[in-house]
C-alpha cells in the first residue's frame, strides 16, 4: 500500500480550498467505485456493530444527513450496537440474526470491533463471510465500515505490540478491509481514511476523539457519518446540510470535504 502521508502545509491548503494535492496520498480503492450509477431509490439500512456505531446516534446521523439532500434518495437507518461486540458474538446474538432473517433491508452495514482487523482479521473475514451469505440471500449489499486508528497519543502505539503510529494502524486496517471487501464483492465506506486524512491536516484530527482517544466525538460521529452516507446513497457528502448540535458550521464544512476526498482518493 502506497504511503498515507501528506505534508501538514500541504493538507491545509487542501483544506482551505488550494488545488488538489491528493495524489499518492491514498492507495485507489480496489473496491465496487463509491460514484458508480444507482438509482435514486429508497435505502433501508441495519447497522450491526458496536459502541463506534451507538456513540452520538451514528445511524441517526447518517439518516439525518441523507434527507437534508434536496432530491437524494430516502435513507432509513436501524442499528443493533452493544458495546465491546465483534461479529462473532453479533452472530451467535438471537437478536442480530433475527433482525437479519426478517430481511426487508437493501444495505446491511458490518462495523468489526475495533482492533479485530490487527489482532484476529482471519476471524472478522470469516465471520463477515457468513454475514455476507445471508444478506446476499435477501437481495441486499453488504456495507463494511472501516474503523480508524487510535488517536496519536494513544498508550497502544507506546506498547508497539499492534502498531506504533496512527499511520501504521490505519495501513493495517485499511489493508484488511479493503482486501475482504473485494473478496466478497462488498461495498467499503472508509471512514478510518477519513480520520487520517484529518489527522493528518492539522487541528482536527484530536477534535475527532472522545478523552479516551479511541470512540468519535460529536465530530468524529459525523465525519464517519459522511463518508457512510455517500457509500449508501452515492451522494456526493459535499451536498449534505445537516450540521448535529455541538459541531460549528465551518468545522462540518471541512469534514464534508474531508469526507469527499477519502471516497475518491484519486481523483
Amino acid at each position: 500500500m502506497r504511503s498515507l502521508r501528506l505534508g501538514r502545509r500541504q493538507a491545509l491548503r487542501w483544506l482551505l480550498g488550494g488545488a488538489p494535492v491528493l495524489g499518492g496520498l491514498l492507495a485507489p480503492l480496489d473496491v465496487r467505485a463509491w460514484s458508480s450509477p444507482r438509482p435514486a431509490t429508497a435505502v433501508r439500512a441495519l447497522f450491526i456493530g458496536n459502541s463506534y456505531t451507538r456513540f452520538n446516534d451514528l445511524p441517526g446521523t447518517v439518516q439525518a444527513l441523507a434527507a437534508s439532500v434536496h432530491g437524494g434518495p430516502p435513507l432509513s437507518a436501524h442499528a443493533i450496537a452493544n458495546p465491546g461486540w465483534d461479529l462473532p458474538r453479533h452472530w451467535r446474538s438471537e437478536r442480530t440474526r433475527g433482525a437479519l432473517d426478517a430481511g426487508g433491508f437493501t444495505h446491511v452495514v458490518l462495523q468489526g470491533h475495533s482492533l479485530t482487523a490487527l489482532e484476529h482479521p482471519h476471524e472478522f473475514a470469516g465471520y463477515a463471510g457468513f454475514f455476507h451469505d445471508i444478506i446476499r440471500r435477501h437481495g441486499a449489499l453488504t456495507v463494511l465500515f472501516e474503523t480508524w486508528a487510535r488517536r496519536r497519543d494513544s498508550r497502544l502505539y507506546a506498547r508497539g505490540a499492534l502498531a506504533v503510529s496512527p499511520h501504521h494502524m490505519q495501513s493495517l486496517i485499511t489493508d484488511c478491509y479493503a482486501a475482504l471487501a473485494r473478496d466478497l464483492q462488498a461495498e467499503l465506506a472508509p471512514a478510518g481514511r477519513a480520520f487520517l486524512l484529518a489527522e493528518q491536516a492539522g487541528d482536527l484530527g484530536a477534535s475527532l476523539y472522545r478523552s479516551d482517544g479511541a470512540h468519535p466525538s460529536r465530530e468524529g460521529t459525523l465525519l464517519a457519518a459522511l463518508v457512510l452516507c455517500a457509500t449508501l446513497t452515492r451522494v456526493d457528502p459535499r451536498r449534505t446540510t445537516f450540521v448535529p448540535e455541538g459541531v460549528a458550521p465551518a468545522t462540518a464544512a471541512r469534514l464534508r470535504q474531508i469526507a469527499r476526498a477519502s471516497l475518491d482518493p484519486a481523483g
